[in-house]
């Protein structure tokens, strides 16, 4: 280091001589022009001089006319007061060995009487480096007692051995729990812990730090009086030099009101869930019924009056179905639960689908819509068309809504190839909005004004879906309008092209195939349905089909009417007094058990259709899902597959092999003892499927149920007159792969029964 640098650091020392003489005070002085604090002849004046933070002590080993003491007494009167000040012994050569002596007083340096002035800064240069040292020490210190502070402040903290025993608690630690200091120092830190605390949490929590892993998370803790708080808690295993943990310190803060909050918001979020779940039931339930009616009678009035009647209150319920529609759409988005389905479709193919739907709409107020679908959009894209045409149908329904007779509707759709965006504007002559309604026009219930609903009626939750569906696509909506002069609404929708064509949807027709009519004969149903008017629909649809209907009207009679009866499929709905359609399965599978019942399968008819909704029925035991409004044909599809008929027992084996060896031989062209070896084979190679089945029956695994009963129904392909085995293996198959909750055992021990009986 350069020496003139190091002189001008070296005059900010303050420096204390002990010396009888002042030759090397007046040569510091004179030659480095050094502060001198002081110079001390007396033992006394040390304690003084440590008050005025002196940097360095030069010491001469040897004094003369001491009175109390010696040099030595000076260096641990020194040590005494400070381990820090650093000590500079001026010695002889001849005293040098005492020196090294007493050097075990402290941290000392030393020089000689004739040191010259390389030594003097070397020693001085040592006293630097000591106080900067010190200093840095003494701000680390400071500022680690200031931290210190801060935590104690805001923190709850405690410190434990590794083994969890409390050695450290701070006041707000006693302050949360309630415990005195002595109560906690040596005891075990689950001294706090809530019973209530699932054990996996703290082994969890002990195979963190025990790898000298940071763990954190929320506890539930316990209060000496008995009440309980919540912490958000962070736990640190502390290491030595070597890398052992020593201990463990927790930092805690208390999050008991931020806990109840969120309970309360939780309590009200289900509550908000339960009342839209109930509107849901107590709006589709009668809606189920009139549309089902309504549908009943346009297929039988024939004068014209009478038709426009019938129609008047079918487009009524269908305006009312879109309402709670609406509102449940809502609901899903709130939740998160809004499904989309990504696929290839043709978009000008779709486009044009809208625009049909909504030109007869138009030419009702002789609203001309113009259209222009720029050449750029590609043949096919990928996004969720359904939910597309969901926003474009609103935005098109209300440009017709709020455009007065004979004006314009404009509708472009344009691609950017750039952005992969596909972009929608519906410019419309209407209304339009003021601009202090601008921002809010999308939020939930908003409409420009209240007479807006009066004179064009809607929920208000139009727009709110609309721009919450087109997020979730990946894009947005915006809006441009004037008072009076009309609306611009620009749709923006991500959609990559697709080079690959949509699988073409067949067009569903709403007459059941002749297959499906014909195994719902003489089908023998419970209805458990507590409304009076559904009950009455249910009965003309179900009878007029062939089928032989009981109804209940509740879950207590349903079981009740279960016990007494043999029934082929069981409609459940969710909502019954007494008893609800969950409690009513549960008890009915019971009852299969307990009596060795065939299993009967139940499909839930329910208002119900919210997301998840359809996951908890199967959760309880039920096999299907059909929402109301009733769409009959879905419900008598699900009732015929749930109930295909397996004439399994009407040809029994009478202790007589079915398979005749003869005819195989015959079908195989070849002779008997071929076909013997063939049906050793083929008991093998399904002694090993069964083998699994039984397995996967017991683990409950439906997908190697599908696997094995799967294998099982092909190798009985070319069996003659085991055709009625390989249906029951198929129909295993097939209600494994569409997830059926059922009493497997039942098909395995049939297919084992029939395959025994082999020669």
């Amino acid at each position: 280091m350069d020496k003139e640098i190091d002189i001008e650091i070296l005059k900010e020392l303050k420096i204390c001589i002990l010396r009888d003489e002042q030759s090397l005070e007046d040569s510091l002085i004179k030659r480095l022009e050094l502060a001198i604090k002081d110079h001390v002849e007396i033992i006394e004046k040390i304690a003084q001089n440590l008050q005025d933070s002196i940097d360095a002590n030069f010491i001469d080993i040897i004094i003369a006319n001491i009175e109390n003491g010696t040099s030595c007494d000076i260096i641990k009167n020194i040590r005494a007061h400070s381990s820090q000040i650093p000590i500079i012994l001026i010695v002889s050569p001849q005293s040098a060995d005492r020196c090294i002596r007493e050097s075990g007083l402290g941290s000392v340096q030393f020089i000689y009487n004739s040191s010259n002035l390389n030594d003097l800064l070397d020693a001085l240069h040592f006293a630097a480096r000591s106080v900067q040292n010190y200093k840095i020490l003494e701000d680390k210190l400071n500022l680690l007692n200031q931290y210190k502070k801060a935590v104690d402040l805001t923190s709850i903290v405690s410190k434990t051995d590794t083994k969890g025993i409390i050695t450290y608690i701070n006041d707000k630690f006693c302050e949360i729990t309630g415990y005195e200091v002595e109560e906690l120092i040596g005891k075990p830190h689950n001294i706090i812990r809530h019973p209530s605390t699932p054990k996996e949490v703290f082994r969890e929590l002990w195979q963190y730090i025990e790898h000298q892993k940071i763990w954190n998370g929320t506890i539930r803790n316990l209060a000496k009086d008995g009440s309980d708080y919540y912490v958000d808690s962070t736990i640190i295993p502390i290491t030595d030099t070597k890398g052992n943990t020593t201990e463990y310190i927790s930092i805690r803060h208390d999050i008991t009101e931020l806990k109840k909050a969120l309970d309360k918001a939780e309590a009200a979020k289900r509550a908000k869930e339960e009342f839209l779940a109930n509107m849901s039931h107590e709006i589709r339930t009668p809606l189920n019924a009139i549309l089902g009616f309504v549908d009943l009678l346009r297929d039988k009035v024939k004068e014209q009056e009478e038709i426009e009647y019938v129609e008047t209150i079918y487009k009524s319920g269908n305006i009312l179905l879109k309402t709670i529609n609406d509102i449940l759409d809502f609901a899903k988005i709130e939740k998160g639960m809004l499904d989309v389905d990504m696929k290839p479709f043709e978009v000008l193919e779709e486009l044009k689908h809208v625009l049909d739907l909504f030109m007869p709409k138009a030419k009702e107020k002789n609203i001309n819509i113009e259209y222009h679908f720029s050449p750029s959009i590609p043949k096919y894209l990928i996004s969720d068309i359904f939910r597309i045409k969901q926003i474009l149908s609103n935005l098109l329904s209300n440009a017709i809504k709020f455009t007065p007779e004979n004006r314009n509707i404009y509708f472009y759709v344009e691609y950017d190839s750039g952005e992969s965006t596909l972009i929608f504007r519906v410019k419309d002559e209407g209304i339009g909005v003021s601009k202090d309604k601008l921002e809010r026009i999308f939020n939930p219930f908003e409409q420009s004004d209240s007479s807006v609903t009066k004179r064009f009626g809607g929920t208000g939750l139009g727009l709110s879906i609309s721009k919450s569906l087109a997020k979730v696509l990946g894009g947005d909506i915006t809006l441009k309008s004037q008072e009076n002069v009309g609306s611009e609404f620009t749709l923006y929708i991500l959609a990559e092209p697709s080079t690959t064509a949509p699988i073409e949807s067949q067009v569903q027709s709403k007459e059941l195939d002749e297959e499906t009519t014909k195994s719902l004969k003489n089908i023998k149903i419970l209805a458990a349905e507590d409304n009076e008017a559904n009950r009455a629909y249910l009965k003309i649809i179900l009878t007029k089909s062939g089928m032989i209907v009981d109804f209940a009207q509740d879950g207590i009679e349903a079981i009740e009417l279960f016990e007494l009866n043999k029934y082929d499929c069981i409609l459940m709905d969710e909502n019954m007094p007494r008893l609800n359609g969950k409690e009513s399965v549960k008890r009915i599978r019971e009852i299969e058990k307990e009596r060795g019942l065939k299993y009967t399968p139940i499909i839930a008819l329910t208002a119900l259709s919210l997301k998840g909704d359809r996951e908890k029925f199967l959760e309880a035991g039920m096999d299907d899902y059909v929402s109301k409004p009733i769409d009959k044909k879905v419900l008598f599809e699900s009732i015929s597959k749930h109930t295909m008929k397996i004439d399994v027992d009407s040809t029994p084996f009478d202790g007589k092999p079915k398979l005749v060896l003869g005819d195989l031989a015959n079908s195989l062209d070849m002779d008997e003892d071929d076909a013997t070896m063939i049906i050793e084979v083929f008991k093998k190679s399904t002694a090993e499927s069964l083998h699994y089945l039984k397995e996967a029956i017991k683990e409950g695994n439906l997908e190697e149920i599908s696997k094995h009963s799967h294998k099982i129904a092909g190798s009985m392909g070319y069996m003659m007159g085991l055709d009625h085995v390989n249906k029951i293996a198929k129909e295993c198959e097939i209600k494994s792969q569409n997830g059926e909750k059922i009493d497997y055992q039942y098909y395995y021990d049939k297919i084992k029964e029939l395959i025994d009986k082999l020669p």
